[in-house]
């Protein structure tokens, strides 16, 4: 049997879907006849009852065929409930069950009694608990456990008509619901029947989906005479196919309806709560703001499927509320006692002595307890026959039993960390560990985390994946526990949760290092988010002898050999304070092995320097005396009194001490710094380091005026040292120590700064933003800027670029003015130039700063000497240095980015820079960036590789041509960049009908319904409304007398082309609007396109997918001002490559070609020309990549040109033409999505014409096979089916997307071409590089697929939208009208998709099933 997040797959037996016989009892011939009744009626007179139908041979055939718009193809109805006998089992052993799954999330089936451990029995409510204040919990229940549960919270109106108690009821399931018969099935997939079915996460879309659900249940049942398929899951975990009555078919919300108008006081809330959803998505802003409205007096109710996991976060979410109300309305802390545990006010300790007894047997009752239930626990999560040689091993060490019992407390590191990061953490931390407390009848959410870990660590030499579902577990109850103490400090801090003044999503985006440091826990890859238990290998081992000095010494930090450092471990370990907690140390902020060989001018702070000719400077961090030596140099090169501004970028919090700065260190690391704090900002990190001073200030009370700190060798190894204080004076916050040290030091004003910004990595947005206000509020050229981070390296050599960057370009007067840089560029590099604007100058100036700011760090030789010793290296090494090369390249990459942003800004001022600009909005709004930028998650060696590529395989190129291309120095026709000819051989497809000289591939297709109906070539089994059988060719005939709209598509065409196809399509006096679809820079040389293309890829587009219009066709112009440039130096000629074919292969061959000046032009000169020869042609630029689908901002634009033109009084005169470079992909998809919003909203009745014959499934048979002997072919991917399921007209929206397909299909069929890629995916190789590849290119073309139906719901729900503001009802109604009054009102593509998360996780599956 399942539980939620009951046992994986690999500990049960895999669920079979078995047949189920139906017996049906008939006389025999040789049976006794039975006696004869005497009211009997003629035979003659009535037929005999009619047989039954025989299900059993139906069964099979239901779940392949269904075709509902919900209950598709391969899903199920799986009970969602079964009724088991009382059980015996104590609540304990349930309790072991129940919380072993913790997190996983398997199954909603679950196996229990209708009991809770508290020994209160509800019939149809299995785990049934109270977590008090009126809080509750259960699984999904039946209609009548439902009944049962409000009759026991006096829900129901009482005799005399008295208002019953009120209830607020919660259903957390994100998975389809239907309750049929009064028990609750949910949706499922018939390969995966225990496994949670999750496709939204949106109330409103999970509650019409059920809806939609119901519908096909009905139908369904309406063909089996009353009956529908469902499956039981057996004790066995067998999957049983069994009929049902569907009489009565309710979703959730129905029932409940019925259930209140039956007189009981019960208000129905859906909350879906997935698997995998983090509570930064949002629910619990949702949970807050519903919770908050509920009066305390009301019983909150919370049900998931087995009622185990997400019910009880549910119930401490909600408890952690309700306590936060109770204290505002002037009650008593309900947690008090808990939350004051350990503390004592002075009225209430009357002498000191009696508080540290009272303290001390306190302690030593929770000690005793936590061993307890830790020996409890290991005794539930390990093997039996471990258990012993475990428990042999605690006994022995010390130091591994302490650790797991600190985990049992949730004191982990990370959850340490965080609490040093609240306002009042240990007060949250205490809040919900009560309240975890209160709801442990089922999991106890805090103690799951341990016990998830230890079933790893017993499991992992045994069982390596059934073992990964167990980390997966405890990182899921991790992240569960650190959300929780994150939401309770911020229900503190929330003045009035009636009436909050942010969400819980904007508290934690205001706390960027609350934030980072909880989702390390879901990033993190390796097990040091579990530390202090981070190493169990003694655990996996189970034997006590087999146990190394070296697992210990993982989990102790330190060898054990010398007394000093075991008294060192004892302090460390015992340390209490907020910031200086256990297993932590402040380690000297000297790094000896890497200051060995630095140039050091001053002393105490090591890499000092100056950049030349600036007043900029950068160092380590320095001690107190280095500070002030620091700026005693600085101010010898300023005038008296000028201002000085020290930049301090440290992220880890530090302490000076006697004058000597120690920064805050995990002890097992010690040599790395502190990545918990990521993110924080300056603020958070000096009230860190108050609480730090504070720590050490306790501490020296504790060991007589001295303190444990931490001193690196000269071996690099880091040794205990006792550092005596004679004065607390002695200990100062960074900030007091620079201000105190820079006010006594500087004759002029001296402020210091801190930037946090995490070692290795590119500042954040936010933190340019600060420096960008600092440095345009100082006077370059008297006042200084000091830059320091530890070492003086990265992060302090990469602030100075970006301010040298500053105020360079301010010094040139908002210009770029920078030699002409000869260090090498990279691929990435050059793709990025091309699509910024002035590209090689932004980059001239990026590595004149890098040069200005090389000493001791210069990026650019870092970059190459992490290629040189990774090639060099081999395994783990030469990944380590891979990756430390592509972090140095993507550094690199967003310097041009910010180069780039200061380019293109037009401050009036300088100051008016720092208070206007927005770097972060100029990166965003173009997704280009991003898309060039991605290029680096998955680039090996080749992208550290400077641009000096051998040729390419398959170029047939001289020395004489590849010399010349690498010594191209225009902005676009760079350095190993080409002009490639458009036209190849094979490019024009035979089969078409029509033929139009110089534009390849041309054909034409009616827009309406009626008219691509008229123009096609039925097959044999074609019936209108439905696809043309697919291999048929839709035959167009242009004599057809169809009047209306036509859709043109062909590939790009030459001048002369483009002229002949207008002429065709009839522009002299018909409006024809032209859309390019070419992502790739394009320029007409002689009347013939050519596009840019790489020197070491002359085959492959150069893809930049989000590259606006603008940008694309700025790049055009810069690209014929670079040929122009280069026909100047050449005599009039130009270098041009095209490709021939030989044997079967594509070869790249070079020309010189005589040209002048007008005959190169841009696409948009070139339809100039046309419209001044009269053709009514209206030209834009729709950048998508190929073999890609269109970004939500193209569809937008599509709908927006074919509405404006088809909304016109003369709509039946209007032609709409697509071209790419083949006319094949992106054009037929063009194609498809005008024939789209043209049919959809503007020929809608027959749009529901063709939804009303939409086939239905015949009725019942033997055998039906209709559409399904390739429903590949049809399109029916499980991506495609989920999506159907979650999209309102979802099942229309496919409908009309597959008819579009197949009227556009004459150059390419989509669907055919999906799974004509999938058949090639599965014939590769496994694990090559030719399979991924044809993988990416099958799931883009499934993707594109997956838009288009996801747009044609959106038209759907556009059409539906105009129809209702019209008049109230869904007529028809003009599309001119319909376009003016819904644009307002009704979202865009873009918004419409933000606003619907769950067709984004659908699309983002990487599936091919």
């Amino acid at each position: 049997m399942a539980v939620e997040n009951g046992p994986s797959q690999s500990e049960r037996t895999t669920p079979v879907l078995r047949p189920i016989a139906i017996a049906l009892d008939r006389p025999s011939s040789s049976a006794a006849r039975l006696p004869t009744s005497p009211h009997r009626a003629d035979p003659t007179l009535s037929p005999q009852p009619p047989a039954p139908l025989d299900l059993a041979k139906f069964a099979p055939n239901v779940v392949p065929g269904r075709t509902g718009s919900v209950l598709s193809r391969g899903l199920i109805l799986k009970s969602d409930y079964r009724f088991v006998a009382h059980s015996s089992s104590s609540s304990a052993h349930h309790r072991q069950h129940s919380s072993a799954a913790g997190g996983s999330g398997a199954s909603d089936y679950h196996e229990g009694t209708d009991s809770t451990p508290v020994g209160l029995h509800l019939s149809g409510a299995t785990n049934l608990r109270e977590g008090g204040l009126g809080v509750w919990g259960v699984a999904q229940p039946t209609r009548t456990g439902i009944r049962s549960l409000l009759s026991l919270l006096q829900c129901r109106r009482g005799r005399g008509g008295t208002e019953g108690q009120e209830v607020a009821w919660f259903v957390t399931r994100e998975e389809p619901i239907l309750y049929i018969g009064g028990s609750p099935h949910v949706l499922r997939e018939s390969s995966r029947p225990t496994q949670t079915y999750s496709i939204s996460d949106r109330a409103e879309n999970l509650e019409e989906i059920e809806a939609r659900l119901k519908a096909d249940v009905v139908r369904e049942a309406a063909r089996y005479g009353g009956l529908v398929l469902v499956h039981d899951e057996t004790r066995e975990g067998d999957i049983l196919p069994s009929w049902v009555s569907a009489d009565e078919v309710l979703t959730a919300k129905e029932l409940f309806s019925n259930i209140r108008q039956e007189g009981y006081n019960v208000h129905y809330y859906r909350t879906p709560v997935g698997r995998d959803q983090s509570p930064s998505d949002g629910y619990l802003d949702t949970y807050t703001s519903l919770l908050a409205s509920i009066p305390t007096s009301t019983s909150l109710v919370f049900n998931c499927g087995a009622g185990v996991v997400r019910s009880t976060f549910a119930m401490s979410v909600a408890l952690i509320v309700r306590r936060k109300q109770l204290l505002d309305q002037g009650h008593a802390d309900p947690y008090e006692a808990a939350v004051r545990e350990g503390g004592y006010t002075p009225h209430e300790a009357p002498n000191q002595g009696a508080v540290k007894v009272l303290k001390a047997q306190s302690e030593q009752e929770a000690r005793d307890k936590s061993l307890l239930r830790l020996m409890h626990i290991l005794h539930n999560c390990l093997p039996a026959n471990s258990q012993a040689a475990v428990l042999t091993l605690l006994s022995s060490r010390s130091m591994l039993l302490e650790n797991l019992r600190s985990a049992l407390l949730g004191s982990y590191d990370l959850v340490l960390s965080l609490l040093s990061c609240l306002d009042d953490g240990l007060s949250a931390k205490k809040v919900v560990d009560t309240v975890i407390d209160h709801c442990s009848a089922m999991v106890n959410l805090r103690e799951s985390i341990l016990e998830h870990r230890v079933r790893y660590a017993s499991l992992a030499l045994v069982d390596a994946h059934t073992a990964a579902s167990k980390r997966q577990s405890a990182v899921a109850a991790l992240e569960r526990y650190t959300f929780l103490i994150a939401f309770a400090a911020y229900t503190a801090d929330t003045a009035a949760p009636s009436m909050p003044r942010e969400t819980f999503s904007v508290w934690l985006q205001r706390r960027p290092e609350v934030a980072k440091m909880i989702s390390r826990v879901r990033k993190a890859g390796h097990f040091s988010i579990f530390s202090p238990v981070n190493d169990l290998s003694a655990i996996a081992k189970s034997e006590a002898g087999q146990l190394t000095l070296e697992s210990a010494r993982g989990i102790n930090g330190a060898s054990s050999q010398i007394v000093g450092e075991e008294w060192a471990q004892q302090i460390i370990r015992n340390r209490s304070g907020i910031i200086l907690r256990s297993g932590t140390l402040l380690k000297e902020d000297q790094w000896l092995m890497s200051a060995e060989g630095q140039h050091q001018v001053v002393r105490g702070a090591i890499n000092f320097r100056r950049v030349p000719d600036t007043l900029l400077y950068g160092l380590s961090q320095p001690t107190e005396d280095g500070i002030r030596r620091v700026l005693e140099a600085v101010q010898k090169d300023l005038k008296p009194g000028a201002r000085i501004v020290w930049i301090g970028v440290r992220e880890e919090p530090l302490c000076n001490i006697n004058g000597v700065p120690y920064v805050l260190r995990q002890q097992s690391i010690s040599l790395r710094n502190v990545r918990s704090y990521s993110g924080i900002s300056s603020t958070r990190l000096e009230l860190l380091e108050d609480r730090l001073k504070s720590d050490v200030l306790a501490e020296l009370d504790t060991f007589d005026d001295r303190i444990l700190v931490a001193t690196e060798r000269e071996d690099g190894s880091v040794a205990p040292l006792w550092e005596p204080i004679e004065q607390k004076s002695s200990v100062k916050t960074l900030r007091e120590a620079m201000d105190t040290v820079g006010n006594d030091a500087c004759a002029g004003p001296f402020r210091f700064i801190r930037v946090p910004i995490t070692a290795e990595k590119f500042p954040e947005f936010s933190d340019l933003r600060e420096i960008i206000e600092v440095v345009t509020e100082l006077d370059m050229h008297e006042s200084a800027i000091i830059v320091n981070d530890q070492l003086g390296r990265g992060r302090t050599t990469r602030t100075l670029v970006i301010i040298k960057l500053l105020q360079d370009w301010f010094r040139s007067g908002g210009k770029i003015s920078a030699p002409r840089s000869e260090r090498p560029s990279y691929t990435v590099i050059n793709n990025l130039l091309r699509v910024v604007k002035n590209g090689f100058e932004v980059k001239n100036a990026v590595d004149a700063a890098i040069t200005a700011c090389g000493e001791p760090f210069d990026l650019l030789d870092a970059i190459e000497d992490a290629r040189q010793k990774a090639e060099d290296a081999e395994g783990e090494e030469r990944e380590r240095w891979l990756a430390r090369g592509l972090r140095d390249l993507r550094g690199y990459f967003f310097l041009h980015l910010f180069m780039a942003f200061l380019n293109e800004s037009r401050p009036e001022t300088w100051r008016e820079l720092g208070q206007s600009a927005n770097y972060e909005e100029f990166v965003k709004q173009r997704p280009v960036f991003h898309t060039i930028e991605k290029e680096l998650d998955k680039a090996g060696i080749d992208a550290l590789v400077p641009i000096k590529q051998q040729i390419a395989t398959g170029t047939a190129f001289d020395d004489e041509i590849a010399e010349f291309v690498s010594q191209r120095r225009g902005r676009i026709l760079s350095a190993f960049t080409l002009l490639k000819s458009d036209f190849f051989s094979g490019l024009q497809k035979m089969s078409l009908p029509e033929r139009v000289d110089g534009a390849p591939n041309f054909r034409r297709v009616p827009l309406s319904v009626a008219g691509s109906e008229a123009t096609r070539t039925p097959g044999p089994h074609s019936r209108p409304g439905t696809p043309k059988p697919l291999g048929k060719s839709a035959t167009v005939s242009t004599s057809t007398g169809i009047s209306g709209p036509s859709v043109y598509g062909l590939g790009m065409p030459t001048v002369d082309g483009l002229r002949n196809a207008l002429h065709r399509m009839g522009a002299e006096t018909i409006p024809i609007l032209w859309q390019s679809l070419r992502e790739e820079p394009v320029l007409y040389i002689s009347g013939r396109p050519h596009v840019l293309r790489l020197y070491d890829q002359p085959l492959e587009n150069v893809v930049t997918t989000g590259v606006t219009t603008a940008t694309v066709e700025a790049m055009e112009a810069e690209l014929k001002q670079d040929l122009l440039k280069e026909r100047d130096k050449t005599g009039g000629k130009v270098l041009l490559h095209d490709e021939i074919e030989e044997n079967g292969s594509f070869t790249v061959t070079a020309m010189w070609e005589d040209v002048q000046p007008e005959d190169i032009l841009t696409p948009r000169e070139v339809f100039a020309i046309m419209q001044q020869e009269g053709l009514k042609v209206d030209y834009d630029r729709l950048p998508v990549t190929d073999e890609q689908a269109p970004i939500p901002g193209i569809f937008s634009r599509i709908e927006q040109r074919v509405s404006s033109a088809l909304s016109g009084r003369d709509k039946q005169h209007v032609g709409c033409a697509w071209n790419c470079q083949m006319g094949r992909g992106r054009t037929t998809t063009g194609m498809v999505t005008s024939a789209l919003a043209y049919r959809i909203l503007f020929n809608k009745q027959a749009i529901f014409g063709l939804s009303a014959s939409i086939i239905d499934a015949p009725d019942h048979g033997s055998h039906w096979d209709g559409r399904e002997a390739e429903p590949l072919l049809n399109g029916e991917y499980r991506l495609v089916l989920q999506l159907v399921g979650v999209l309102q007209h979802g099942k229309l929206a496919k409908r009309l997307t597959d008819r579009a397909i197949d009227d556009m299909e004459a150059v390419q069929n989509l669907r055919t071409a999906i799974y004509s890629f999938k058949l090639r995916v599965e014939a590769a190789d496994e694990g090559s590089k030719k399979r991924e590849k044809l993988f990416e290119q099958a799931l883009n073309y499934l993707y594109r697929y997956a838009t288009l139906i996801v747009f044609a719901n959106f038209l759907l729900d556009k059409t539906s939208h105009t129809s209702t503001d019209s008049d109230g009802s869904d007529t028809e109604t003009d599309g001119e009208e319909s376009g003016s009054r819904t644009r307002p009102a009704f979202p865009s593509f873009e918004q419409y998709l933000r606003e619907r998360s769950e067709i984004k996780k659908i699309l983002s599956r990487r599936t091919l099933e």
